[in-house]
């Protein structure tokens, strides 16, 4: 039986990368939101995560929507703007884990991000937007359900708003060496993109299954600043997802420890 060429799969990861640091999606599947303008409550599904939106009880609040573009839904965040440093403290165990059903994962965020999934009101994204203008091509792919899960740094006043997505691109890819293989041609399609420079490659073995990291900095489509991208290809619950983390280009180093410990977090849940 003849088998089947890698090279779909090749163009699949190049495309969803480029388009991921464009600030647009690859195929993906729903999820759900958090914030720190809301009730809080106990998700259904994974433990740990406040929902905004919801009684202690977990039964639906009545009021207004929240002042602010804090995100209602089933995932939170539980960090507390107004840190002194750009870069907050690096994910640990002592964030709780957020749940995103939608993709049958789980993890956890660094202190002060919000994460949003499709579950999420369109006057939460419509806020949102309005509050963080560079995550608008992210929120309506999450709206179009091309991705599945938006997470972004509240306490943020930069032009470029420290932020991830996670995408699913496909079944699993259970065996490490042809994952890193299919990430390591990638790597190479996206170094021939001019707006990219910067590529490096590296396996990875994540608590949640094989993995692959591809960095690279991305002159943006629109003219915007350089930003840097930290994109993860993680075979986990099933799928191979990519996590992808875009920040400006001069706090990239500061930033990578914490896309580390969040993609060590990440889990099929």
């Amino acid at each position: 039986m003849p088998r089947p060429s890698a090279r779909p799969v090749i163009a699949l990861l190049a495309t969803a990368l480029v388009l991921g640091a464009c600030g647009g999606a690859s195929p993906a599947a729903p999820t759900a939101a958090v914030g720190a303008g809301g009730a809080t409550g106990t998700p259904s599904g994974l433990s740990g995560a406040p929902v905004a939106g919801t009684s202690a009880a977990g039964t639906a609040a009545a009021g207004s929507s929240p002042a602010t573009p804090g995100p209602v839904g089933s995932a939170v965040t539980p960090g507390s703007p107004g840190g002194t440093s750009p870069v907050a403290t690096a994910a640990s165990n002592d964030q709780p884990t957020i749940g995103i059903p939608g993709l049958g994962l789980s993890l956890r965020l660094p202190p002060g991000w919000v994460g949003l999934d499709a579950t999420v009101p369109t006057s939460i994204l419509d806020s949102t937007r309005a509050r963080y203008p560079d995550l608008a091509s992210a929120l309506e792919s999450l709206r179009a359900g091309e991705i599945g899960f938006v997470g972004y740094d509240a306490t943020s006043t930069d032009p470029t708003t420290p932020h991830l997505t996670i995408a699913t691109t496909g079944d699993a890819i259970a065996v490490a060496g042809l994952l890193d293989a299919l990430a390591q041609q990638a790597a190479t399609q996206l170094a021939k993109t001019a707006s990219i420079t910067d590529v490096q490659h590296s396996p990875v073995t994540l608590p949640a299954g094989p993995a692959a990291e591809l960095r690279y900095h991305q002159k943006p489509a629109d003219g915007g600043p350089e930003v840097a991208l930290d994109s993860w290809f993680i075979s986990t619950a099933g799928h191979t997802f990519l996590v992808a983390f875009q920040v400006p280009v001069a706090s990239a180093d500061e930033w990578q420890p914490q896309f580390r410990a969040v993609a060590e977090s990440l889990s099929g849940g």
